[in-house]
């Protein structure tokens, strides 16, 4: 029995919806609330000590790293077969996946400007505040993670130069390696791509000098093949918010 905590069909909760949907299997859905910090809860804490979101959890084995989460799937469900076979494109796939979901890569750094440049202009006020105190009722030792963030500039000025040159950086390897290729990995679509897509398919809203049509054609044609893909329509359809297009969690969630 498969089972997946997951909040809005973004970043890596989007990737193993997408997954998931692209292998037709059958799971229990457990929608996360990380705006009302439902993941700091004590019954989703005994699943997840640290709070991660999303949490996949297969035969009572609750997986909260993503990365190791698709591979898991890949192997378990190799048909349709989404993670190539020969041992050098598998090391590929691997490193990708821990560079997209590092504190380096690509996902913390989009979350922090996404909350930063949309979040906190699509949150009505009252919401906002709402949020913040429920953060100051956490115990104290959760609430380190915010700390260099909580402030009413959420986020100083080196710390957004900082994460926007750690995108670009990533933008421009992978626009580079598009140019050869119409996959992350290999000559095939893989689960590589669905977590690469899971963060990168807002850029062009949220950093429009670093992914363009002008700037990142590959990129955008990558992103184009992928959102007709009947099975990311499907896992962006479950979305429940109203506030923004794409929601992200705040820095230290």
């Amino acid at each position: 029995m498969l089972e997946l905590y997951h909040w809005e069909p973004n970043a890596e909760s989007l990737a193993l919806l997408t997954c998931l949907k692209e292998m037709k299997l059958e799971f229990e859905s457990h929608y996360v609330d990380m705006l009302k910090l439902e993941h700091h809860s004590a019954e989703y804490l005994e699943l997840s000590p640290k709070a991660v979101v999303p949490l996949l959890v297969a035969d009572g084995e609750a997986m909260s790293d993503t990365g190791f989460a698709l591979q898991y799937l890949a192997e378990q469900f190799p048909k349709p077969r989404f993670a190539p076979t020969d041992p050098s494109a598998w090391y590929d796939l691997q490193a990708w996946s821990a560079w997209l979901s590092g504190m380096m890569g690509l996902g913390s750094n989009v979350q922090l400007l996404g909350w930063n440049y949309m979040m906190l202009e699509a949150m009505p006020a009252d919401e906002l505040d709402e949020f913040r105190a429920r953060v100051a009722e956490l115990p104290k030792e959760k609430q380190s993670g915010w700390a260099a963030v909580w402030s009413d500039a959420e986020a100083d000025e080196d710390q957004l130069a900082n994460a926007e040159q750690r995108v670009a950086d990533v933008v421009t390897r992978i626009e580079k390696l598009l140019a050869d290729s119409q996959w992350i990995v290999g000559d095939a679509y893989s689960i590589a791509d669905m977590l690469a897509y899971a963060h990168i398919h807002s850029l062009s809203d949220l950093l429009p000098d670093i992914v363009s049509h002008q700037s990142t054609p590959n990129i955008i044609g990558w992103l184009e093949r992928i959102s007709e893909r009947a099975a990311v329509t499907e896992a962006q359809s479950m979305r429940r918010s109203t506030i923004a297009p794409v929601l992200y969690a705040a820095p230290g969630s």
